[in-house]
């Protein structure tokens, strides 16, 4: 049997997610990757001693959590199990138009969701209501999915609307009232630097079943990068070896 020397591990490494179908998600910009293992144990007492007669392990538990450097959908979907979808709905936060005989055309004519569609008067902010059919009165407008906008004729001011449309061209994942997280296998590796003897080490980790725990949080912060968030619980395996989880060492050579 090869005898490793006691060794000093840094960096991140790379990781990858493999799924149930085959399909699988590279992680190899990561700012750090965590696997904590945790036992709750369970106690005999009896007499007056303040110590235990016995214990013994009740439950181990293990979470696997990834602080990614970059956002993808795929990361989202990993953790919750919601589907990506074709089509992204993007947000357009003002759009100033100015009606000519009770109507304008907003700057999106495609794809434009009717009910996100809000409306209101520039000069005193006066909001115009929104109605699905019939003709407007001096408070209401109509719109289209091609962004043709029905007001009063009497309404000549300049409007700012603020809507979405669907580009085709995006990708969304849309989180549903009943998802539930789907599982992967973790695979990751990392390389040592040299060491006291010389020599670099591998250390190749796998975690055979992972769940997503549903979680995941955006943040927009102005000081710093956003880095989502991956949290995953270690499940039983149930393999003929019963391994939930291997750490390797292996004498590395570029």
């Amino acid at each position: 049997m090869a005898t490793f020397p006691d060794l000093i591990y840094h960096g991140v490494g790379k990781s990858q997610l493999v799924f149930p179908d085959g399909s699988y998600l590279n992680i190899d910009d990561a700012e750090n990757l965590q696997i904590a293992t945790s036992a709750t144990e369970g106690s005999q007492r009896g007499g007056d001693s303040l110590y235990a007669l016995l214990t013994w392990v009740q439950e181990k538990t293990a979470k696997l959590t990834i602080n990614n450097a970059t956002f993808s959908l795929e990361g989202v979907k990993a953790v919750t199990g919601s589907d990506i979808t074709t089509g992204s709905e993007v947000f357009v936060f003002s759009d100033k138009k100015t009606p000519a005989a009770g109507t304008c055309t907003l700057s999106e004519t495609t794809g434009v969701i009717v009910d996100s569609v809000v409306c209101r008067k520039v000069s005193d902010g006066t909001v115009l209501t929104r109605i699905a059919t019939g003709e407007p009165t001096a408070t209401q407008f109509l719109v289209t999915t091609v962004g043709v906008v029905t007001v009063e004729a009497t309404v000549t001011t300049e409007l700012e609307f603020s809507y979405s449309y669907t580009e085709a061209t995006g990708e969304s994942v849309h989180f549903l009232e009943d998802d539930v997280p789907g599982q992967c296998e973790l695979r990751h590796y990392l390389i040592t630097d040299e060491m006291e003897d010389g020599k670099r080490y591998r250390i190749d980790v796998r975690a055979y079943r992972c769940k997503g725990t549903g979680a995941f949080e955006y943040s927009a912060d102005r000081s710093k990068g956003f880095s989502p968030k991956l949290e995953f619980n270690v499940l039983d395996a149930k393999r003929d070896d019963k391994r939930v989880c291997s750490y390797n060492v292996t004498e590395y050579t570029a």
